[in-house]
């Protein structure tokens, strides 16, 4: 896996990887600041998410110094995608939820 760079470049790989994924969208749901830098902070999620449907609810990226998480799910987001359809399970990602 590839280091990540920066937070912006994370998510701009992340939004590459929904381009092919119309059942997905990447939308925003709060934002940080810390040491005068602003992060906005994204979900992954299934566009029709009804009341009745099961849902895998993945987080990553609670320690800034820890990369794994989101590395993972940059790399891996159509696996995980397709595997969620497979067994018609809905998806809710926090790729990364703490961007510093």
């Amino acid at each position: 896996m590839k280091k990540i760079r920066s937070y912006h470049a994370l998510i701009k790989k992340i939004r590459q990887n929904l381009k092919r994924k119309k059942d997905l969208k990447l939308t925003p749901y709060g934002k940080v600041k810390e040491k005068n830098k602003t992060y906005i902070l994204y979900k992954i999620q299934s566009k029709k998410i009804r009341k009745q449907d099961k849902v895998l609810l993945i987080t990553t990226g609670f320690h800034g110094e820890e990369s794994a998480g989101p590395l993972t799910i940059r790399d891996q987001l159509k696996e995980i995608v397709d595997d969620a359809n497979q067994v018609k399970v809905k998806i809710l990602i926090y790729p990364c939820i703490n961007p510093s």
